[in-house]
């Protein structure tokens, strides 16, 4: 999916602060790979049930005495860094008795090999401190980010759960008894029934030879029978032991792999290139899953928010500006894409939107355009291109053809002739000067 990030304000805090806070959103968001990061934390989202993000100022660029430095100007936002600890590394617990939220991240301290532990919290005057837990010491800041924590979770039911876990399971042990039956079925196991061991001139029992270009002679078992008395030879027989079809495994992983998806609600990738599937069940398979989508864009819409807001209180901060962009509010929407549509797909879109149903801006998104506001902007820019050309060839005209069209004096004096085929009808009207 892709997500649309704008900052939105009150008129007058708009004009100070919006566009140099977009601006340096947008140049933070590049220079950080925010979108990297974000899809990280997402994925384990997805398999562990949590995701976090982390804002921090590295320690490099810190010191014992201010953890959080004080730069001037627009460098502030060069100071923050956006990480995606484990799950098993963080988390934001939520007080049972008070409801208030505690971020914790876990980790060991490059420089001294020391186990410590960053948590952050908002204190009776709302005001975020950020406490630093070591063997030795302890470090406490007090922050003005305006209510907003450094860290943040992201939660949902996991995508990954036992039945998929069990089903990836059967598909992996499936996958690997294919080249052991090929093995098998290169070397086929046999079974000699009723006959001697080979033996050499000596008469000592010997190994059969086997391989290509191998001749081996079987004589059957003697056996005396205790009445007569008689020896008999058996007849000596080779049974071989066909492996099992390859189209066992081949069934076991597509069942396995139609289960995994079935779980995750994306049969539509079952039937992407199934010709006999109609119409309507890939529309209903399609819908199902980009339904099942809808629990996870509301976390990653959330995300994004607290990301731009908390970045900003942070950087005003560093600056000491704090508070200059807390009347900004971050507007985040996420666009789902739920792969190519049919050709029919987007007419239905584009005659919804002609029938005056959808907006242009949802009919946009709905056709797969990943950028509407950039895409209407091109929009409005060739229509005012088009509008110039033409008022250009217009001027172009009137200068140049004003010779051209006759004045209505010179109109009054013109003669019109009548033109007359072989059989007296008129073919052509001609102009000529009186």
């Amino acid at each position: 999916s892709s997500a649309t990030r704008t900052c939105s304000a009150p008129t007058s805090a708009r004009s100070r602060a919006s566009p140099s806070a977009e601006a340096l959103l947008t140049s933070w968001w590049d220079e950080r790979k925010a979108h990297g990061s974000l899809k990280k934390a997402t994925a384990a989202l997805l398999w562990g049930g949590r995701g976090e993000l982390r804002l921090f100022v590295p320690r490099g660029k810190a010191s014992a005495a201010r953890p959080i430095p004080m730069v001037p100007g627009e460098d502030a936002a060069r100071l923050v860094y956006l990480g995606t600890p484990e799950p098993e590394q963080a988390t934001v617990y939520t007080d049972p008795d008070t409801m208030a939220e505690l971020g914790i991240v876990a980790y060991q301290d490059a420089a001294d090999d020391h186990d410590k532990a960053e948590i952050c919290y908002l204190d009776e005057a709302g005001m975020t401190v950020v406490r630093i837990l070591g063997k030795d010491a302890q470090q406490q800041t007090a922050l003005d980010l305006g209510g907003q924590l450094l860290i943040h979770e992201m939660q949902r039911d996991p995508l990954v759960t036992e039945q998929i876990i069990q089903n990836q399971r059967l598909l992996n042990q499936a996958l690997t008894m294919l080249p052991r039956n090929v093995n098998l079925g290169g070397f086929l196991e046999r079974v000699i029934l009723n006959a001697q061991r080979p033996k050499d001139a000596d008469g000592n029992e010997t190994d059969y030879h086997v391989g290509a270009g191998t001749t081996n002679f079987l004589v059957g078992v003697e056996t005396e029978d205790s009445v007569t008395g008689k020896t008999t030879l058996a007849s000596p027989s080779v049974a071989y032991r066909d492996p099992i079809p390859v189209t066992t495994f081949e069934d076991t992983k597509r069942i396995a792999y139609e289960s995994i998806l079935e779980e995750a609600e994306q049969v539509h990738a079952l039937i992407a290139g199934d010709a006999t599937a109609s119409g309507l069940s890939r529309e209903q398979a399609r819908d199902g899953f980009e339904k099942s989508l809808l629990d996870t864009k509301p976390e990653i819409e959330r995300a994004v928010r607290w990301l731009l807001e908390a970045m900003l209180a942070l950087v005003g901060v560093i600056s000491g500006q704090a508070g200059r962009y807390q009347d900004l509010r971050a507007v985040v929407e996420c666009r789902l894409d739920a792969g190519p549509k049919s050709a029919d797909e987007n007419r239905q879109v584009v005659e919804t939107f002609s029938a005056g149903l959808l907006s242009r801006q949802t009919a946009q998104s709905r056709l797969g355009v990943e950028d509407v506001d950039a895409e209407a902007a091109r929009i409005e820019a060739e229509r005012e291109a088009e509008i110039e050309a033409g008022r250009e060839r217009a001027e172009a005209m009137s200068e140049g053809d004003e010779e051209m069209i006759p004045s209505p004096e010179k109109l009054k004096e013109t003669v019109f002739e009548i033109e007359r085929d072989e059989s007296g009808r008129a073919s052509r009207l001609r102009r000529s000067s009186a």
